[in-house]
């Protein structure tokens, strides 16, 4: 399984709650899978920043629009196990 999450708030989002659970040492996330799971920003912004904000969000990668096929598969190839 892998997800793409399309915007940057998103991942900032999933951040945010991410160190909430840390903060107070409780477990939200009922599956044992569900830190396992890749995710990757998919987004507009294509900047160096960008990246590196969505790789600070917690995500797993980065990918900028309009989409290029080849990218998208070394993407998810890097992140499937």
């Amino acid at each position: 399984m892998l997800l793409l999450i399309d915007m940057l708030t998103d991942a900032k989002r999933i951040l945010k709650e991410k160190r909430n659970e840390n903060a107070n040492e409780k477990e939200t996330i009922d599956h044992p899978a569900a830190r396992t799971i890749p995710i990757i920003a998919m987004t507009a912004n294509a900047f160096a920043e960008d990246v590196q904000a969505s790789l600070d969000a917690g995500m797993n990668g980065h990918l900028s629009k309009p989409i290029v096929l080849e990218e998208v598969i070394k993407t998810v190839a890097r992140n499937l196990d």
